[in-house]
């Protein structure tokens, strides 16, 4: 695949931290994999995030929430690091697209592309209702989205353990939100850097795609990072039972991490694709 990158004229004041945290994020990435040409190295973040911003939503069961003005004004004043793990997370990847391909933003034009890919530049300008319908449009999508992501998940599983009763899709949706709205972001982002910002297309359209031409592999990353949520939690709660019922509260804290070892290695296999 070849990529058409444009680049732009480097700003007078020069990077800001943000930038050069993501030199340094995709210099170790390359270093790590010195084979990989651009598109390849990105389509390694995407997963990368995708499967940490899942792994957030699956331990925590809460809803996926979405960028916002604030996001990027936090962004801008150097406080990336106090935003909430996913926000960080999928602005860091955006950057970092934009940091493989070499691109180089204008004066203020990092903000304006921060707002566009990550589905913020449609409500900037609207105020009051329009402003909430937009984004309660968008979040009930992402929620939908999830959901999709979720029941393909349990599908794949189930038909993979033979039926077997897993405990792990109860946290799965907002995994699946987290995951979707991770990788809708990286391929707005590298629209932008490689056709324009006039190529990308409204938010709600570009989840929608994402959900229709890559929902098996959207559903497989959910499914992993639900599965190790699910270990850590079989963990705990064995760890709680043994502390009451099992006598030696060593003994069973071993047996509970023996447990959630063979639960979670029992996933890995049981959605890893079988050769032929």
């Amino acid at each position: 695949m070849t990529t058409n990158v444009q680049t732009s004229h480097p700003t007078e004041d020069g990077p800001d931290a943000a930038t050069l945290a993501s030199a340094q994020r995709v210099a170790a990435l390359r270093q790590a994999n010195p084979h990989l040409a651009a598109d390849a190295l990105i389509d390694l973040m995407v997963r990368n995030t995708c499967l940490q911003v899942a792994g957030v939503g699956a331990a925590t069961a809460g809803m996926s929430i979405l960028p916002s003005v604030r996001t990027l004004s936090m962004v801008a004043g150097g406080a990336l690091a106090q935003l909430d793990s996913t926000q960080r997370l999928q602005v860091e990847l955006v950057l970092d697209v934009a940091t493989a391909y070499h691109y180089v933003f204008r004066a203020g034009e990092q903000q304006a592309y921060l707002a566009l890919v990550l589905g913020v530049a449609g409500n900037r300008g609207k105020t009051g209702a329009a402003a909430t319908k937009e984004s309660s449009a968008t979040e009930q999508l992402l929620t939908k989205g999830g959901q999709q992501l979720a029941n393909r998940a349990k599908q794949q599983l189930i038909r993979k353990s033979a039926g077997r009763a897993i405990p792990v899709i109860g946290v799965a949706t907002s995994a699946g939100s987290n995951v979707l709205m991770t990788y809708t972001a990286a391929q707005r982002a590298r629209a932008y850097i490689q056709t324009g910002p006039e190529s990308v297309a409204d938010i709600q359209s570009s989840l929608q795609a994402a959900l229709g031409g890559a929902e098996l592999q959207l559903s497989e990353w959910t499914l992993e990072s639900a599965a190790m949520a699910a270990g850590y939690t079989m963990a705990r709660t064995m760890n709680a039972v043994s502390d009451v019922t099992i006598k030696g509260i060593d003994e069973g804290a071993q047996r509970a991490g023996r447990a959630a070892g063979r639960f979670v290695r029992f996933l890995r296999n049981a959605t890893t694709p079988k050769d032929p």
